[in-house]
């Protein structure tokens, strides 16, 4: 199941898109979120470091945006 690599229990799930990634809207305790599964292979473990980074950065200057969490994998890398 995708959210076991997020280590989160959902309410509900449905596949929002498929193209470069997969895109995931999950609920957890009624709260509506997103998850973005990247493809094997597709970008490099400094790739999805720089967004996350880039996009906490954001969040963490005033502009809303979802709020990067990375999965156990990434978390123990």
């Amino acid at each position: 199941h995708i959210c076991d690599l997020w280590g989160i229990d959902v309410q509900r799930i449905r596949v929002l898109a498929t193209r470069e990634n997969i895109v995931y809207g999950v609920y957890i305790n009624d709260v509506p979120y997103v998850l973005r599964q990247h493809r094997p292979h597709m970008h490099s473990h400094a790739e999805v470091s720089s967004e996350m980074q880039w996009t906490q950065f954001l969040n963490d200057n005033g502009l809303a945006i979802p709020k990067p969490l990375a999965s156990k994998k990434r978390q123990s890398d």
